[in-house]
């Protein structure tokens, strides 16, 4: 079979596309004018399009085609073997297997892979790469080739792919090499990093950045630096990595002074550098300067038309939200992200938010729906091999299933898959995250041993990391395990220890609501609570914070102190929570 192609550099070619641009609006029941609306351009142009008297622009047809529901390859030709969005990637195309009186002419397939490009189809455009490697080899179009293979690497490390990314890269990088191409092997070998990073080889990846940052090369060198400085955040040295982000502003300031690069490269350039930078102000728990640096990231980068880092910062700023408590932020925009990952087909970002969803929903005491948001992005971490993501969804499950106070057993054994990631990247703050949830699992079993082994491994970690949000609650654990040891009339903590553990919260709300409880002041820890479920409420989602067991022991302690019934009565109506009225309806004897 010949494929049918139109010459769209003739009228009748022209014609024929906007005739079938038209039969598309109106399969979607749409109109002209509502089709210009949606797209943003006036209906005098989609005329122009119908009538052939204008050629329409590659992002104006992905837009079309997004509105109506179609393929974009059907403005360009009436291929069977086009890619289908339900279908995902196609399998490597051999050169031998596309046949010249098959093959869409080269050009046609480079639009049509621009235009997946803006806005990104990254699906679609790795099928249209695939092909467009299968044309270039079949061609011995050498250049061609390192091109496509590049493009189709890039295609599957945003559909986080990474293993066949790897592959596509490393031919890229060596193909380039034989036909000096070194702009396009750096770029390659800057992609190729990232995969080998997000699959844990950590050595294999700093190789890649390595040679990037020593490369002779203005535009790719900074790249490299920033990279390295990513890896030292991960493995928790901070000041190496500041100091590699501070490494490559400069190099950048000289850059556009010189006139190497030009203003707008230095925007994107500098705003990739804060991402970086905010990273640490995370990790070190200081999320009212990281939460800054996020807004004026995604300002930016929308000024800019910048998806890639407009979505990172969104997805940070609601990790922020999430710490500090303004849960109804959190959710909106960890939502707002995972819906904006779909569209833009950014697989890892997609799993990584409905991991977040997940430790959102266990805090909250939707169990359901943390369990669901966990199991989901666990699936689709291990199906790509993205530790990163199978590391927080190995931590929303274990959080679930701790909140439900009834599936230990479960919760230790995703703790300790966790464990077993954090270990093997060398990541010591994700082991301080996970330690304090194996704290956490001692306090509800009793295990106080456990309990304090887990908490002061965890303290020396935070405390030589300076993530002061995570030694904060270490220490709050380690109050806990003290007052385990005490019998019950023994049971009134140091005031002054328990004061220093609350100064030393920061503004980490899980922090302050447990340190509060564990110098006996429920109280306070109720008014933080109170709070959270307000947010909840702002949400107009289910009030269920009190499904999380370690919540529902704040409101029960704090039931047992009132001396008469008036007082509890009050108190439980104003809680509104049955399980804990039922408690105490026919128990005058915990008054």
């Amino acid at each position: 079979m010949v494929v049918a192609v139109m010459d769209l550099t003739s009228r009748e070619g022209r014609r024929e596309q906007g005739v079938r641009i038209q039969r598309a609006v109106e399969s979607a029941g749409l109109s002209i004018e509502e089709i210009a609306t949606r797209i943003g351009c006036s209906r005098a142009l989609i005329y122009q399009y119908l009538s052939g008297s204008t050629l329409a622009q590659p992002d104006r047809l992905q837009r079309i085609a997004q509105e109506c529901g179609t393929l974009l390859e059907s403005f360009y030709s009436d291929d069977p073997a086009a890619p289908s969005e339900t279908t995902g990637l196609t399998s490597p195309t051999p050169a031998t297997s596309l046949p010249s009186s098959v093959a869409v002419p080269f050009d046609l397939l480079s639009d049509l892979a621009d235009a997946q490009e803006a806005p990104p189809d990254y699906r679609a455009l790795a099928a249209t790469c695939e092909r467009l490697l299968a044309y270039a080899t079949q061609q011995n179009d050498l250049a061609a080739t390192v091109h496509a293979l590049k493009r189709l690497g890039n295609a599957r490390y945003f559909l986080a792919d990474y293993p066949r990314a790897v592959e596509s890269l490393t031919r890229a990088i060596t193909l380039a090499t034989e036909a000096g191409d070194t702009k396009t092997g750096l770029a390659s070998r800057q992609t190729l990093g990232g995969a080998l990073l997000a699959m844990g080889r950590i050595s294999e990846a700093r190789k890649q950045f390595t040679l990037i940052a020593d490369s002779e090369s203005q535009s790719a060198r900074w790249k490299g630096i920033v990279s390295l400085g990513s890896i030292h955040e991960m493995q928790g040295e901070y000041r190496k990595a500041m100091e590699r982000f501070d490494e490559a502003a400069l190099l950048i300031d000289k850059a556009e002074s010189e006139g190497e690069m030009t203003v707008e490269a230095a925007t994107y350039a500098r705003l990739y550098i804060d991402g970086n930078r905010r990273y640490v102000y995370m990790d070190g728990g200081d999320f009212a300067e990281a939460r800054r640096l996020a807004e004026s990231c995604a300002e930016t980068a929308e000024a800019i038309g910048n998806a890639d880092q407009h979505l990172e910062a969104r997805f940070d700023r609601a990790w922020c939200d999430f710490h500090t408590g303004a849960w109804a932020e959190a959710y909106c925009g960890w939502k707002a992200a995972l819906q904006l990952a779909r569209f833009v087909g950014d697989a890892n970002r997609e799993t990584l938010c409905r991991a977040w969803l997940g430790i959102f929903s266990a805090a909250a005491g939707n169990l359901d729906a943390a369990i669901e948001y966990g199991k989901d992005a666990l699936s689709a971490a291990l199906s790509r091999g993205d530790r990163r993501a199978e590391f927080y969804a190995q931590l929303a499950l274990c959080d679930a299933y701790t909140a439900s106070g009834e599936r230990g057993a479960e919760a230790r054994y995703h703790v300790n898959q966790a464990l077993a990631i954090a270990t093997a990247l060398r990541q010591e703050r994700d082991e301080v995250e996970c330690r304090l949830r194996m704290a956490r699992l001692a306090f509800s079993e009793g295990e106080i041993v456990e309990l304090e082994d887990a908490a002061s491994r965890s303290l020396v970690l935070a405390e030589r990391l300076g993530a002061r949000h995570l030694a904060a609650l270490a220490r709050v654990w380690l109050l806990e395990a003290e007052r385990g040891k005490l019998s019950p009339d023994e049971n009134n903590l140091n005031e002054e220890s328990g004061k220093a553990a609350l100064e030393e919260t920061s503004n980490s709300v899980e922090a302050n609501w447990r340190g509060y409880f564990a110098t006996d002041n429920s109280e306070q820890a109720i008014a933080i609570l109170e709070g959270l479920r307000a947010e909840l409420r702002e949400l107009s989602l289910e009030d269920t914070l009190l499904e999380v067991a370690d919540v529902f022991a704040v409101y029960v302690a704090n039931t047992e102190k009132f001396k008469d019934e008036q007082t509890r009565s009050q108190f439980l109506e104003a809680t509104g929570w049955l399980p804990l009225s039922a408690r105490f309806s026919n128990s005058p004897t915990n008054l």
